[in-house]
């Protein structure tokens, strides 16, 4: 899995959805998870 996030980022697809911060943390079932925004497949 870092290897795709470190792709993504590399490739400038993941964005700073807050100033500096580029992924959200969240708790699911006990389990912390990071949430990614990645920008959208243009399509014209």
């Amino acid at each position: 899995m870092n290897c795709i996030l470190r792709a993504l980022n590399e490739s400038k697809w993941i964005v700073d959805k807050d100033p500096g911060r580029n992924s959200k943390k969240v708790k699911l079932d006990k389990q912390s998870l990071s949430l990614y925004w990645i920008l959208p497949i243009d399509e014209a």
